[in-house]
C-alpha cells in the first residue's frame, strides 16, 4: 500500500512529561470568524483573550493543534459538537478544543521525507480543511526544511505499517517553536 495521498493536519499521539498527560486547554473563536479549521490545524492566539485562529506556516507562536468545537447554531439552535469549524458562524458560545502541550509527539503527512531529513525543522503548508472529512489540509514542507529554521523538528519516519521514506511519506514531529517555548504564551 502506498503513502497516504491526502494531508491530514497534525495528529497529537502522546506527550513527554512525566506522567503522559495531553494538555487538552479550551478556547474560543471570535463570532463570525470567517477560516475554516479542521481537526489537525496548528492554531495561533488572536490576541484577544482565548480566541484562536488559523496558525500560518511561518509562524513562530503557535499554542497548539485544533481537536474540535463546540456551538449553537445560530440558524437552528442546534448544539454542534464537531471535529470541524465551517467559518463564519454568528455565535457567541464558540468553543475550541485545543491540543496546546508544546512536548507532544505529532504525526504528520508530508510533502517528501529522506532519511537524512530527520532531525531538520520544517514549517507545513497551510490547506483547506475538508469539510467530508473534518480534516485539517496541513502537511509538512520538508523540502523547505532547515538546521535552524521552521516551527517543526522531524524526529523520524512514523513506524506505521506501509509508511515508507519518499513522496507523501507520514513524520512524526514535535513542535520547536510554540508560544510555550518561545515565552509568548501561558
Amino acid at each position: 500500500m502506498a503513502n497516504p495521498t491526502a494531508a491530514f493536519g497534525l495528529l497529537p499521539l502522546d506527550n513527554t512529561n512525566v506522567g503522559g498527560r495531553s494538555r487538552i486547554t479550551e478556547m474560543t473563536i471570535a463570532s463570525s470568524y470567517a477560516t475554516a479549521l479542521g481537526a489537525g490545524d496548528p492554531v495561533e492566539r488572536t490576541g484577544t483573550g482565548d480566541n484562536i485562529k488559523e496558525s500560518v506556516a511561518t509562524n513562530t507562536n503557535s499554542c497548539g493543534v485544533f481537536l474540535g468545537c463546540r456551538y449553537t447554531d445560530p440558524s437552528t439552535g442546534e448544539y454542534i459538537i464537531s471535529e470541524y469549524y465551517p467559518g463564519s458562524i454568528a455565535a457567541s458560545d464558540i468553543k475550541a478544543l485545543v491540543q496546546t502541550d508544546p512536548t507532544v509527539v505529532m504525526r504528520i503527512r508530508t510533502d517528501t521525507l529522506a532519511e537524512a531529513d530527520c532531525g531538520l525543522r520544517a514549517d507545513w503548508d497551510t490547506g483547506t480543511p475538508s469539510a467530508t472529512t473534518k480534516r485539517s489540509g496541513v502537511q509538512l514542507n520538508v523540502a523547505a526544511a532547515a538546521t535552524d529554521d521552521g516551527s517543526l523538528r522531524i524526529l523520524r519516519l512514523a513506524p506505521i505499517e506501509d509508511n515508507a521514506y519518499g513522496t507523501d511519506a507520514v513524520a512524526e514531529v514535535q513542535w520547536v517553536e510554540h508560544e510555550q517555548i518561545n515565552g509568548v504564551g501561558v
